[in-house]
């Protein structure tokens, strides 16, 4: 019994102090100029509309490069604040981090990527290192489970923050003076011929969709309208994944959490995505925009 308990210890301990140890010792220059510091400026600027009607966008990467914020804020005459950041950062994060600074009136636009493993619940390395660089006190809404999971990736962060220690290289359209005052990835973009695609698996693990459900939960007990929206996906990939895609959303809506439009609504052509099948182009972020403006209407 005494093992037991001191193996828990270890393993609910461990990674805690393996993080805190890499913020103190290590500098992750690259982390520090990337567009994940969207995470604290998003949280300052939700922080600053309390008590005013918004609406949130919570994804991964694919909502900032998916949405023209202004567009949206200037049509429904409500402020907008795009949280997106890397979709490696867990959805569980990603909602965690906000969901005290939602309100009665809000209108919260919910569209993770596609189902794809566990990962797609609590994140991989990438969690470690934009919240260590970026904003550490996210590391208190993170469970024991979580950390359990956390785990197999903090050797690789220490490996990361050492390579990207000193780091200069110009980040182009993932540096953190890309994002604009919504949070989206505003810098200019073009279509790249050749797309990263993805795998996808037809159906969620039991604890991601009592995530799900939970989400449902909190939002209809504080009077928040939840857009539950699937991703924007390019026709090529859409194609090779569609009967898994389909499967997704039979799963959602048997749990009562229904995509509010088909996921063929939010498929364009391969010409309006920019570097994979989630990324849309500047111009293709507009369309989608209008497109989800359609839905907001009909709320």
């Amino acid at each position: 019994m005494r093992r037991f308990i001191i193996k828990i210890l270890l393993i609910a301990v461990l990674p805690v102090v393996a993080v805190m140890l890499r913020m103190l010792l290590i500098t992750d220059d690259y982390s520090r100029r990337s567009h994940g510091g969207n995470r604290r400026l998003a949280y300052n600027k939700l922080d600053s509309l309390r008590e005013t009607p918004k609406i949130v966008i919570i994804s991964g990467s694919k909502g900032g490069f998916g949405f023209n914020s202004k567009i949206l804020s200037d049509s429904m005459r409500m402020p907008v604040v795009n949280t997106s950041v890397h979709v490696s950062i867990g959805v569980r994060m990603q909602f965690e981090i906000y969901k005290d600074l939602l309100e009665r009136g809000d209108i919260v636009i919910f569209c993770p990527e596609y189902y794809n493993g566990k990962g797609r619940l609590y994140g991989g390395e990438p969690l470690l290192r934009i919240v260590s660089t970026h904003m550490p006190s996210a590391y208190l809404k993170m469970s024991v489970k979580h950390w359990q999971y956390s785990l197999k990736y903090v050797w690789q962060h220490y490996l990361e923050a050492i390579e990207h220690r000193g780091m200069t290289k110009d980040l182009g359209i993932f540096a953190a003076n890309a994002i604009n005052e919504y949070g989206d990835m505003a810098m200019p973009r073009e279509h790249k011929p050749t797309l990263i695609h993805y795998g996808l698996i037809g159906s969620m693990d039991e604890e991601t969709a009592e995530y799900y459900r939970y989400i449902h939960r909190f939002a209809k007990e504080k009077g928040i309208k939840l857009v539950y929206l699937p991703p924007t996906f390019c026709e090529s990939n859409y194609r090779t994944q569609k009967a898994k895609i389909q499967m997704l959303a039979k799963q959602m809506s048997a749990l009562g959490i229904p995509y509010m439009a088909p996921p063929e609504r939010f498929v364009y052509a391969d010409s309006l995505y920019y570097d994979t099948s989630y990324h849309l182009t500047n111009y293709g972020a507009e369309l989608r925009t209008k497109a989800v403006l359609e839905i907001l209407r009909e709320l």
